[in-house]
């Protein structure tokens, strides 16, 4: 849970995920919930179809999170799996 105007942020376990629909790929922003003693997966933000991402608005966005990681966390995260490849 993010709080505006709190200097403490307890994100969690967020993630990118790709789902289809009707042969379409669509890529969403998704965290895990506690609910009933289960995990549920709960959507932040749906970024739209896979092949239309605006990838400079999504290299805003990591930027923007990256504040509140420790610089080393950013740089290894930035350069994690994967890195330099579209999903």
């Amino acid at each position: 849970m993010c709080w505006v105007g709190l200097s403490e942020y307890s994100i969690g376990t967020v993630f990118l995920r790709t789902v289809k629909s009707n042969g379409v790929e669509y890529v969403q922003l998704a965290h895990n919930e506690w609910v009933d003693g289960k995990s549920r997966t709960k959507v932040v933000h749906g970024f739209g179809r896979k092949d239309r991402l605006d990838q400079e608005a999504l290299k805003r966005l990591i930027g923007s999170i990256s504040r509140f990681l420790d610089p080393g966390d950013a740089a290894i995260r930035a350069a994690g799996p994967g890195s330099g490849d579209a999903f």
